[in-house]
């Protein structure tokens, strides 16, 4: 198991706008801390009672920051000393630190006096090595589960499930787009709950048989999860289902790959008639994109080349903001 940091700072003055750094853009040499330690020490007092039992009275989890700072450079110098006397004034400064790309933020302040500049190598003019020690303000009740999403994560579609049906072709919160086949609400084949999507086949036409979550919303530079679950009664290694998150007003999609391009569907694999299958993508929104971009999630039978055939879908799923792939929580 490894363990992934990526620290962000935020600093908000008493007056004047906030401000948030990546510090992997802020510190260039290294592109970021060259080192990055968190400790969680348990606050707690022993006590002995009459029966001289001993016991403890926990009251929570300190997080404690170590990070060490190689720098070069004299604007990565200015980086530093910038952020060392935000920490230093917090009645006109709240300085808060994130470890997973911005998702939890906790208030901090300098745990002890910050080290350096020690010359690296012993050579003052190849560069110098700063430490810097902090510790959150709060204490956390538990002690982390490093791999969990973090608090405030959000589920953006509509009825993932599919559950709802206004008729037996109709579902409420799905828009359909159907001119090659239909769409049924299906009782017998359903991967979970009561009730799947099926997109039936009925002409040999690619394309415009599909159903459509439409108009999310999501946050630029952030990351998110789409899952689902899909099955069909033939067998394709490339050209069965499709998928496509297609961002409206970019007039791009997601790939298969995790980037953004060309805004069309994304071909699913059926490797066995049948068998259900789960699709799994963690994203990221470009950071270029806008805040109110418009995002459609669109479950497909996409292939004329099935034609006949039916293609199942269930229990879909679009989470956010989570943090990034192999990042840990903190």
């Amino acid at each position: 198991m490894g363990y992934l940091y990526q620290p962000w700072v935020r600093f908000t003055p008493k007056n004047g706008a906030v401000e948030t750094w990546k510090l992997s853009e802020k510190f260039t040499d290294v592109e970021g801390p060259a080192q990055c330690r968190v400790d969680y020490v348990l606050d707690f007092a022993k006590r002995t009672d009459l029966n001289r039992q001993r016991g403890q009275i926990h009251h929570g989890f300190r997080p404690r920051v170590h990070m060490v700072l190689d720098i070069w450079t004299m604007e990565d110098q200015a980086h530093h000393a910038f952020l060392i006397n935000r920490l230093v004034n917090p009645e006109l400064c709240t300085v808060d630190l994130a470890l997973d790309a911005g998702l939890t933020w906790r208030p901090v302040l300098m745990e002890r006096s910050p080290d350096g500049p020690d010359p690296l190598g012993g050579k003052v003019f190849v560069g110098a090595r700063f430490v810097l020690d902090l510790e959150a303000r709060s204490l956390i009740p538990e002690y982390p589960d490093l791999v969990a999403d973090p608090v405030g994560v959000r589920e953006f579609l509509s009825d993932g499930g599919l559950e709802s049906w206004s008729s037996a072709t109709d579902l409420r919160e799905w828009i359909k787009n159907i001119t090659n086949g239909s769409s049924n609400q299906d009782a017998t084949v359903a991967h979970e709950g009561n009730y799947s999507a099926r997109l039936d086949r009925t002409t040999a036409t690619d394309g415009s048989l599909h159903v459509i979550n439409a108009n999310r919303v999501l946050a630029p530079d952030s990351w998110y999860r789409l899952r689902f679950w899909y099955r069909g009664d033939f067998t394709a290694a490339v050209n069965g289902a499709a998928w496509r998150l297609y961002n409206v007003t970019q007039n791009t999609a997601l790939q298969n790959d995790g980037s953004w391009g060309t805004p069309g569907a994304q071909p699913l694999a059926l490797a066995a008639s049948g068998t259900w299958y789960e699709h799994v993508i963690p994203f990221q929104v470009p950071a270029a994109y806008g805040a109110a971009d418009a995002y459609n999630v669109e479950l497909r039978h996409h292939y004329g080349a099935n034609n006949g055939q039916s293609v199942w879908f269930d229990r879909s799923s679009l989470l956010g903001p989570i943090r990034p792939t192999g990042v840990n929580a903190w």
